[in-house]
């Protein structure tokens, strides 16, 4: 009997050292890899794990910030209670034009912390602005195209 005691005891704590933390966040709503992300009020969602207690996001351009889990790309801390299922970019300011990003989850419970993938995505490219043809005064070569009230324009080079 007092074998069995030390056999039940000694698998107990083993087990209980190998104990691990909750499933990692998946699901992430900006796809891994996307491009063209608007550089003002993104959203970032995904799933959280159904068993945790608050969790952690983590965003940078800075790669190795996030993978490290650097203080300093740390956006929203639900330290001890609180749970997100998503973050506003507004917290992190205005995004950079065709800038990478890598964003990830730590979900932390009585067991442990658990850190999602590193997912990324690249903002939209500066837009290019077309100025305006004035047609106050010159209106020589060209020609209505379209229904008339819409803007279908045509130049050509003859009067």
């Amino acid at each position: 009997m007092k074998f069995f005691f030390y056999f039940v005891l000694l698998n107990f704590i083993h087990l209980q050292s190998f104990a691990q933390g909750p499933a990692p966040a998946s699901n992430p709503m900006t796809a891994p890899g996307a491009s063209g992300i608007s550089v003002n009020d993104h959203t970032l969602f995904w799933e959280n794990s159904l068993v945790i207690d608050y969790n952690e996001i983590y965003f940078s351009n800075d790669s190795a910030s996030v993978a490290n889990l650097n203080s300093g790309a740390r956006i929203y801390n639900g330290y001890p209670s609180t749970v997100y299922n998503s973050a506003l970019l507004n917290v992190y300011g205005s995004l950079e034009y065709n800038t990478k990003y890598y964003w990830c989850v730590v979900e932390h419970n009585a067991s442990g912390s658990t850190q999602s993938p590193l997912w990324y995505f690249t903002s939209m490219v500066f837009p290019v602005f077309v100025q305006e043809y004035q047609f106050d005064n010159d209106l020589e070569g060209w020609e209505i195209i379209g229904p008339y009230g819409f803007n279908n324009w045509y130049w050509s080079n003859t009067s």
